[in-house]
């Protein structure tokens, strides 16, 4: 599918509002993305290619939809605790959350997920992002800043998005991959459990060899 690109007004929006704050970098795919945030994750997803150099980010979504966020590993950290208040948490290293946090380290802000332990036991997530100002300072002038913002690669429309899923508390368990033709998409079902992306699929997938595995038998020829 492909992608429609931002209008220039909406380029020119962006470029403004980042060029004169820079710590607003983090919001410029929101004005520039908009829509169903789950839709476009699986429609990029479904553009990477078997051989592509991006192929790592499919693997990485599988291992983060398998649970939800706050059922990932975490590391409490309870030498940053305050006295009284939630304890913070980092996913774990080697961790689905770990290694996407990773892959955000630069976006041009450090953007980030995190969690905190609950009075009662439970994880909760969020996305934050720590705005680094002095970008003048690293030699990115205001024209490479705008570059680096617009996520024109499909590497940068996934991270962008993945973190706006979880910005969003938009559950990621209802992204699947289907098992027939390995095309990504949602589940909108209201019990979440479509297991195919298409009645196609289904079809394709429930074959006589498949009905037979189940138990089921051959329809007898019925007598003229």
């Amino acid at each position: 599918m492909a992608q429609r690109k931002p209008s220039k007004k909406k380029l020119k929006l962006v470029g403004c509002l980042v060029g004169a704050d820079p710590s607003l970098a983090s919001a410029a795919a929101f004005f520039l993305y908009p829509g169903d945030r789950l839709e476009r994750l699986a429609s990029n997803l479904n553009d990477v290619e078997p051989d592509s150099p991006n192929r790592y980010l499919v693997d990485l979504v599988e291992r983060l939809v398998t649970r939800s966020p706050a059922q990932q590993e975490w590391v409490r950290q309870k030498e940053l605790a305050f006295i009284i208040g939630p304890t913070p948490c980092a996913p774990a290293p080697g961790s689905p959350l770990y290694v996407l946090n990773e892959f955000l380290a630069w976006n041009p802000c450090f953007i980030r997920i995190e969690g905190f332990e609950r009075a009662d036991g439970n994880i909760g997530v969020r996305a934050t992002h720590i705005p680094i100002p002095p970008l003048q300072a690293l030699g990115i002038g205001d024209q490479a800043l705008r570059e680096r913002v617009t996520p024109d690669l499909v590497e940068g429309r996934i991270l962008w998005l993945l973190w706006e899923v979880l910005d969003r508390d938009i559950d990621l368990t209802r992204l699947k991959r289907c098992p027939v033709c390995n095309r990504w998409f949602v589940d909108h079902t209201k019990r979440g459990n479509k297991a195919r992306c298409t009645a196609r699929c289904t079809t394709r997938r429930w074959s006589w060899e498949e009905r037979k595995r189940a138990g089921h038998r051959r329809a007898k020829p019925k007598k003229a």
